[in-house]
């Protein structure tokens, strides 16, 4: 397999893994939510989390960071979580199944 097919398959097991973590204020996973803003991987173990939270006050910022890198290193790799505070997020940033039940329609 080539190297980018690698990163590829890699890249879908991390998202596999990021859709499984639920914000537990608003009962949605990462992804869905657009808490994600973006994933390099690096040396095929190492993947860099750009990520935000729905307020930088966020009291479960810390829980979800742990469970990141824990569930992470289940899978067989190393997670490092940088925090992105621009562009703040907003319900707009989250799949439409959660704007509607945010009622954003």
């Amino acid at each position: 397999m080539s190297k980018t097919g690698k990163i590829e398959n890699s890249r879908e097991k991390i998202i596999d893994v990021l859709q499984s973590i639920v914000d537990p204020e608003l009962k949605f996973n990462l992804i869905d939510l657009g808490l994600i803003y973006g994933i390099t991987i690096k040396n095929d173990d190492l993947a860099i989390i750009e990520m935000t939270l729905t307020t930088p006050a966020c009291p479960f910022g810390d829980y979800l960071k742990n469970q990141v890198v824990q569930k992470m290193a289940q899978k067989g790799y190393r997670a490092s979580i940088n925090w992105v505070w621009s562009p703040l997020w907003n319900p707009e940033m989250a799949t439409d199944e959660i704007k509607d039940r945010f009622g954003l329609w």
